[in-house]
């Protein structure tokens, strides 16, 4: 937990390094895994706060990184689907 007493994000290893479908399976394999562990840890741990985070978070993130219309890769989905996880 940090300062604020909020939740996390999923606890995933080889984001960086996620180029297929395989390798976005193997991240969401991760997640559940990492939810099922600690069901409460993630700042968005119910279904409804996850995808209210996911929306709100693809909204934000090319303002945040400056992109109008960033590239969308296998890399890129993986990466906003941990995110989400625990995005406020």
């Amino acid at each position: 937990m940090n300062n604020y007493d909020t939740g996390r994000r999923a606890e995933v290893t080889g984001l960086n390094q996620v180029t297929t479908a395989a390798d976005l399976a193997d991240v969401i394999t991760q997640m559940r895994r990492d939810l099922a562990a600690n069901p409460t840890a993630w700042e968005n741990h119910t279904l409804g706060n996850y995808l209210e985070a996911l929306a709100a978070f693809l909204q934000d993130t090319p303002r945040l990184r400056g992109d109008t219309q960033p590239e969308t890769t296998w890399n890129t989905v993986a990466y906003l689907l941990v995110c989400a996880t625990g995005y406020e």
